[in-house]
């Protein structure tokens, strides 16, 4: 709401002639009262003390300045222009960096649509004359477009727009990689040379060309998503500047997206960070050569979903230079002439840091700096400079509104959360705080709390557009239909340039009215006042819906007209077009679309689909043709392609199949007595095609016949990357011996088959298609199973593949000898086996994966290519950052001479301890790593992305390291794997003086040295530039785990004894201990601790128990107890029977239950070396009959020793079991089941006891 009162203050104060006697001491003297009163959160004398301030002396800037931020954080936008205009109009102030902090704000664009308030006139004055270096004129003439072309002033808009003086002459190339940002390091070759014809080997193996813009935006940025329809990628523009002399001039460049701008090769802009930027945001002032210069702008995205670029050409005061030319045309030029060329700071950003250095306790430069940064997302040194803010006023509301647009820009969401609450605690009133309240509420289902929050913000910001929407939401969400409707059309009168308000209203009015009519003419009205893109395309919509349809063709035609390079438009026309079975103008506007954005294998598919309608059959061949040039994977235009081609589905070379045959002739259960199921076909066909792209078939038919058989086949998951694959399921049903089948239920790659009965029949049948993407888009790979621990029928595997297409294949367990048959689409694979018997199974035996009968099939060439590949993808995520660094220098804060070794301990301790691992598919992608700056201010990350910020610690601290792919022990030793991305997960490997360390940064509990059991043994790639095989990380490669115990016991005259243990643990072993009692208190510990106990001995009672720092991730943690079990010793007559408490004795084992084993047994102590030295004190007078002799046993598996002495009524006992290795295979097992039950023996024997 507009305050009369103050905005009457304001006009008086402009036009007022001030009195030379102003008291300028007073109005600083309140300034300061003004900043301290909000530091106690006092607006309303804040608001007073700048007024009086202002009376005081008109021309105390910050006055105004702080005034205009009050009422900023109040959202009284027009109150907070009123305030800020007031600069402009005091000639002694230096107003230009004051208008390029505030351009973006609801103060001045906010209030672009209130001609009373001057916004426009101010444009054009500023479009004449402003700063000294140009950039607010061009800034003005960039808003003086967009304010007539939102009027439909075109002419005036075109006007503004050519006053830019911008770059327009453009050849463009691409797509080339970027997945993960890859494509910013990398040298593609258009950075080496220009050759207007050349062809490259772009993303996807796409062919990137040069090609020359067709059009333009109207606000004359070169928008790359315009042009090329790709994704993550990096594109290249190019053209030619004539200089009739050798002078300097400044390169000015705004971008959205990553960027390098080169003059003649010469690298003279780079920027990383993917920002969505203004105009002039990059200035580089350098020397043009006489005659004809190169100008090479590289642009990527990844992470954003923009990627533009405008180029202005200036001299230092923004001005054209005179004199040039521009061609598109290659010239020859001088290359790399080693031109200076120095970056040019903005002069707002210049001018608040001098400020701030200045005067350190105006608050209001602070705000001004932040603001600067934070208009071209550079929301770190926005930061930066507001943490220095908040030293001075923690409690001041504007400074940590600011904050959290900086983290809100910075995307901290830990820290957005924190920040709201603390401003809600400090003021319940500020409306940027409700309006995030009231969201969560409604997001909460809370309809109580968000009514009374709304009704807070009412009370704030009365009847105002945001307390519309949200009062909007929540009918909506409630379903309170009517008070919706009656708060929508409320709100559209109040503001009828609000377009959400006008479009809820027209929706509503079809739904009411069961007409197009009304809805109609709200947009009509609309587009009077606005002339908006989304208005001319709802209103299109609309006329369409209501079959009028030269109205549609009409407003089609107004919104071509508003939005240029505009390829998206022409092709959903040609869409309604071919529809309306007009064929001409369909071809006519998808034509338009290919003609803007050349590479789109959607555009091409439209154009296929109409010529195969017009029956132009050669011309529809093309256009698919070059649908599946862009796109290999657009297995619709190739479907369409070999049908017009007279082709047949390309999986008719595999031969058909009636499962109805496979169903009659099934085997019965007594054909396999005892089998709980059969399965009696399993085909599974893949089809390659060229670059890469492929798809697959697959059948499965299994009966079962056992209730285990049902439990085995009742849930069925199909393998499928979510991330990289379709999967559609065309048939998942129960096959009853009737005949009659069930659905079954389908939810993405899980299937549940509903009453499934024995001797009934699954019957899957689905289709997988590949769509993936960077520098394995070219590639494909496969593993397949030829038998199963259920009898198979009939296998096979089949492969067809483009002659001449290589590929590496390896069996394991059966014969590598394909039938290769030859069709006209290739050459067709088939590996195939029946009647094949089930795997018996064994307790501990190794996966499927290393003993079944396996196919490994990929077209990757060799493993180094997987390293530089996944080089390509992780290098860019580990970018240190302002955080990275920070945490760093915090973490080696006031440690002097640290070792190497030091370093890699603190640096793992703190994201162990710090860094909780998550692994949620929307958070992580299957491959890429997140960013380490993200991982690090978000606190959670999966594997690849703890281990990437690991990596950039450690590299901040001069330690270099690398990511290490695993396959983890459960997964097999993969002995025979090709060459694939089938990795489960990621570790890092260190570089030191000592040689490669390695470390898991999921491990929470693990100390340096260690890591969890999976990671032993496990199948690894260390992802090192020349690596180029991988290799198993061995046990040798950790710290060993050893346990060692020293025990006292003492025998009573009861038969009871007490038992104290004192135990160190070292290794790994050592997490399990912090995992029992790191986070409990030491009642809980004990009950832990008695409970463990009492699985040994019955009746327990323990009395003490001890646990060193197990805080500290140390290698070693010590742990004491003591005990006592009643009725331990038997008796009979004058003899004792004793038992050695041995605390890791052997138990009998199951695995070992075998006379002989066909596979290897995965035995995996839980320790390598187990040691305990026993003092048994014996009752008075007791001594042992007959001590056991000394024991020493020895085998390729583990050695074990045992000793025992007595002296004095006490018997001394020692235990030794040092085990070699995990694995005992075959060969080996007749020889560990002797030592082992040896072992288990001694571990039990008794000794007898007398009283002498």
């Amino acid at each position: 709401m507009i305050r009369m009162t103050k905005i009457l203050f304001y006009l008086v104060l402009i036009t007022l002639k001030f009195s030379v006697f102003a008291n300028e001491e007073k109005s600083k003297k309140l300034v300061t009262e003004a900043w301290e009163a909000w530091q106690q959160n006092n607006q309303e004398l804040v608001e007073q003390k700048f007024l009086s301030a202002i009376h005081e002396n008109p021309h105390n800037i910050r006055a105004h300045v702080g005034l205009s931020f009050l009422y900023t954080l109040q959202q009284k936008d027009v109150d907070a222009w009123y305030a800020f205009r007031r600069i402009m109009d005091d000639s002694t102030s230096t107003i230009y960096p004051y208008l390029y902090a505030e351009w973006i704000t609801a103060k001045i664009q906010g209030n672009v649509d209130k001609p009373e308030l001057g916004i426009e006139q101010l444009y054009l004055d500023l479009s004449k004359k402003a700063d000294s270096g140009g950039v607010l004129s061009a800034m003005a003439n960039e808003m003086l477009g967009e304010y007539y072309l939102d009027r439909a002033e075109y002419e005036k808009s075109a006007a503004a727009f050519t006053r830019l003086q911008t770059i327009d002459d453009w050849t463009v190339c691409g797509p080339f990689d970027n997945i993960s940002a890859s494509g910013f390091a990398n040298e593609f070759p258009p950075e080496l040379e220009y050759k207007s014809d050349a062809a490259y080997e772009g993303k996807n193996g796409v062919l990137a060309t040069w090609s020359e813009i067709p059009e333009l935006r109207r606000d004359r940025w070169v928008d790359f998503r315009r042009y090329f329809a790709f994704r993550e990628s990096v594109f290249y523009a190019n053209t030619f500047i004539y200089s009739p002399k050798k002078q300097t001039a400044q390169l000015r460049v705004g971008t959205s997206g990553s960027l390098k701008t080169f003059l003649n090769d010469q690298l003279v802009i780079e920027y990383f960070d993917e920002n969505n930027n203004d105009l002039d945001t990059y200035i580089v002032e350098t020397t043009l050569q006489k005659g004809w210069n190169r100008v090479l702008v590289k642009c990527g995205f990844s992470e954003i979903t923009r990627c533009n670029f405008m180029l202005r050409i200036t001299d230092a005061s923004g001005k054209p230079v005179e004199g040039l030319k521009t061609s598109i045309e290659a010239k020859k030029y001088k290359k790399n002439p080693g031109a200076h060329f120095q970056n040019i700071e903005n002069f707002a950003e210049v001018f608040f840091k001098n400020k701030i250095k200045e005067n350190p306790t105006h608050l209001e430069n602070y705000l001004l700096l932040a603001d600067s940064y934070l208009r071209n997302d550079k929301a770190i040194e926005a930061e930066l400079v507001l943490r220095d803010a908040l030293k001075l006023a923690p409690e001041n509301t504007m400074v940590l509104s600011h904050v959290l647009e900086a983290y809100m820009r910075g995307e901290k969401y830990d820290e957005i959360s924190t920040t709201i609450e603390k401003l809600y605690a400090i003021d319940k009133r500020i409306p940027n705080v409700l309006d995030f309240k009231i969201s969560q509420a409604i997001e909460n289902e809370e309809w109580d709390k968000a009514e009374n929050l709304i009704a807070d913000l009412d009370m704030v910001l009365p009847s105002s557009e945001l307390v519309f929407n949200h009062q909007i939401q929540l009918y909506s969400k409630k379903s309170q239909i009517n008070e919706m409707m009656a708060a929508a059309e409320e709100a559209m009168e109040k503001y009828p340039d609000n377009w959400s308000f006008t479009y809820f209203n027209a929706a509503i009015s079809i739904q009411k009215n069961r007409s197009y009519e009304t809805a109609i003419s709200l947009i009509e009205n609309f587009l009077k006042k606005r002339n908006i893109e989304v208005a001319y395309r709802t209103l299109a919509d609309f006329y369409l819906r209501a079959s009028q349809v030269e109205k549609w063709e009409e407003i089609s035609q107004k919104l071509l007209i508003r939005t240029t390079a505009a390829p998206g438009e022409h092709y959903n026309m040609a869409n309604i077009y071919e529809s309306m079975q007009r064929y001409d103008k369909a071809l006519e506007s998808v034509n338009k679309a290919i003609r803007i954005c050349p590479n789109s294998s959607q555009y091409w598919e439209k154009q296929g689909d109409i010529y195969r309608l017009k029956l132009a059959d050669a011309e529809a061949k093309t256009a698919f043709r070059n649908a599946l040039k862009y796109l290999p994977t657009n297995y619709e235009a190739r479907d369409k392609l070999r049908e017009l081609e007279g082709k047949k589905n390309v999986f008719h070379h595999f031969g058909e199949r009636d499962i109805n045959n496979w169903i009659d002739s099934a085997p019965e259960a007594a054909d396999y007595n005892g089998a709980a199921a059969i399965i009696i076909l399993d085909d599974n066909r893949r089809v390659v095609y060229e670059k890469g792209a492929s798809e697959s078939a697959h059948e499965l038919l299994v009966r079962v016949f056992t209730k285990s058989g049902i439990d085995d086949y009742k849930e069925y998951q199909i393998p499928n990357n979510r991330f990289s694959e379709k999967l559609v399921v065309e048939t998942a049903t129960v096959i009853k011996n009737d005949g009659s089948k069930i659905k079954a239920d389908v939810s993405g790659n899980f299937i549940v088959f509903k009453s499934l009965e024995e001797n009934d029949f699954i019957y899957i049948k689905w289709r997988v298609r590949n769509y993936y993407s960077g520098r394995l888009s070219n590639h494909f790979w496969d593993e397949f199973y030829f038998n199963r621990f259920h009898p198979i029928t009939h296998i096979r595997y089949s492969l067809l593949v483009p002659d001449g297409f290589e590929f590496q294949h390896r069996t394991q367990n059966m014969p590598d000898e394909p039938r290769e048959t030859k069709t006209v689409d290739g050459t067709l694979y088939t590996w195939s086996l029946s009647n094949e018997a089930s795997i018996g199974y064994e307790y501990g035996m190794p996966i499927l994966r290393d003993v079944g009968k396996m196919l490994f099939i990929t077209s990757i060439p060799d493993w180094q290519y997987l390293v530089d590949w996944y080089l390509d993808l992780a290098r860019t995520k580990t970018r240190s950052s302002y955080e990275i660094q920070e945490t760093v220098q915090q973490l080696f804060q006031n440690k002097k001479n640290i070792s190497e070794e030091e370093k890699i301990r603190i640096i793992y301790d703190y994201i162990t301890e710090n860094i909780r691992y998550s692994s949620i598919p929307f958070r992580q992608s299957g491959l890429i790593p997140q960013k380490a700056r993200d991982v690090l201010v978000t606190k959670i990350g999966d594997c690849k992305d703890v281990s990437t910020l690991y990596i950039a610690m450690l590299k901040e601290a001069g330690i270099k390291a690398n990511h290490v792919l695993v396959n983890t022990r459960d997964e097999g030793l993969n002995r025979n794997a090709l060459p694939t991305i089938a990795f489960n997960h990621c570790i890092a490997g260190v570089e030191t003086e000592k040689g490669l360390k390695y470390l898991d940064l999921t491990a929470y509990n693990y100390p340096v040295g260690t890591v969890p059991e999976m990671d032993v043994d496990s199948f690894s790639l260390l992802i090192k530039k020349g690596k180029t095989e991988p290799e198993h990380l061995d046990a040798q490669k950790f710290l060993p785990k050893k346990v060692t115990r020293k025990s006292k016991v003492t025998l009573k005259e009861d038969n009871s004894v007490i038992i104290s243990v004192d135990v160190v643990r070292s290794g790994s072993i050592t997490a399990s201990l912090r995992r029992a009692y790191r986070e409990k208190n030491q009642e809980e510990r004990e009950k832990s601790m008695a409970a463990t106990l009492a699985r040994d001995f019955p009746n327990v009672k323990l009395t003490k128990l001890v646990v060193g720092d197990i805080e500290q991730l140390s290698p070693e943690v010590s742990y004491s107890y003591t005990f006592e079990v009643p009725n331990y010793i038997n008796e009979a007559g004058q003899f004792k029977f004793l038992q050695i408490p041995w605390s890791d004795k052997l138990e009998t084992d199951r695995g070992l239950a075998y006379d002989k084993r066909n596979y290897s047994y995965y035995f995996w102590p839980w320790a390598d070396h187990f040691i305990q030295e026993i003092e048994l004190k014996l009752p008075e007078g007791f001594a042992p009959v007959d001590l056991p002799k000394k024991v020493k046993l020895s085998s390729n598996i583990a050695d074990f020793e045992l000793s025992f002495e007595f002296e004095n009524g006490t018997i001394r006992a020692q235990r030794k079991l040092i085990h070699k290795k995990g694995i005992i295979e075959p060969d080996e097992y007749i020889e560990f089941k002797k030592f082992y039950n040896d072992v288990v023996a001694e571990d039990n024997k008794q000794i007898l006891l007398k009283k002498n």
